[in-house]
């Protein structure tokens, strides 16, 4: 029964959060369009994993309160500035001290992936998407333009318009990759949970964002030789649109590739340690969110 009457006032506390965080991911030009299906995986890979939680001890530590007044001190805070991200990330800290109250810390040591990944649910301000989409465009837009300058077509870059002899492209937001970039850092963290070893879960994370530029980097490359033959889709239509998924898919491929060029057999995880492995039989979901 506490524990019904701490989900329902944790909701009504936190749904402003919630209710702009559910707009985000539902807006025609979310950046986070795969946030929907974030919960669902963590409470999948929970749920398969609960035999494993199931084996620690239940040992309810009031401790957990402390997180819980952070939390709370978090979210009055935010809701007096009206910041939305930090009141998502009070709800965060405010589950895990809950279930440190009620289950203990060795339960929720247990559950630490599934909790951690929640983070991916939560969309980052409006300030902060526009700094990385205007810095992410116009990065893509001088890698672009270094590679049509090396096989020697004329090229000026202004801003993030790439000029070339008959005609110009526009890098606009929606080219910049960021949605590629957002959707597989969260599949590079999924990989990374299934990886056998620390070293090569740390590898896939550190190569999550080059390889999601780079994808997109061959999109804008693409883009401007349709331009160049005076193809209409290089600025709209089903081509376009194509390209972006198409950017997510190689991206998706290239990580998931990794795996297969990978020695087999690591180094066992020390004793006493959550191995960084999911349980058998689990195979990640796939988020799918593109430029």
């Amino acid at each position: 029964m506490s524990a019904v009457l701490a989900i329902l006032l944790g909701l009504v506390a936190f749904w402003p959060g919630l209710a702009d965080m559910w707009g985000r991911w539902l807006a025609p030009d979310s950046y986070y369009g795969h946030g929907p299906i974030v919960p669902l995986v963590s409470a999948w890979i929970a749920w398969s994993s609960r035999r494993e939680i199931a084996g620690a001890p239940v040992r309810s530590d009031p401790w957990g309160l402390a997180l819980v007044a952070a939390a709370v001190l978090v979210l009055l805070a935010s809701l007096v500035l009206d910041v939305h991200f930090t009141q998502n990330f009070a709800l965060l800290v405010a589950l895990a001290g809950s279930l440190v109250v009620f289950q203990g810390w060795p339960r929720v040591r247990r559950a630490w992936f599934p909790l951690a990944f929640l983070v991916f649910m939560i969309p980052l301000p409006q300030l902060a998407i526009a700094r990385l989409t205007f810095e992410l465009k116009v990065l893509a837009a001088r890698i672009a333009v270094g590679a049509i300058d090396t096989v020697g077509i004329p090229v000026v870059l202004e801003g993030s318009t790439i000029h070339l002899p008959a005609v110009s492209v526009t890098v606009d937001d929606v080219c910049s990759g960021l949605r590629t970039l957002i959707a597989l850092l969260a599949m590079a963290a999924l990989f990374a949970y299934f990886e056998r070893g620390r070293a090569r879960a740390a590898l896939v994370l550190a190569l999550a964002a080059p390889i999601a530029i780079f994808a997109n980097c061959v999109r804008i490359l693409l883009l401007c030789w349709l331009a160049s033959i005076g193809s209409p889709a290089a600025e709209k239509g089903t081509l376009h649109d194509l390209t972006g998924l198409a950017v997510y898919a190689v991206a998706l491929g290239a990580l998931a590739g990794l795996r297969t060029v990978w020695a087999p057999g690591d180094a066992p995880e020390p004793a006493g340690t959550v191995p960084a492995v999911a349980p058998a039989g689990i195979r990640p979901a796939l988020p799918v969110a593109a430029c």
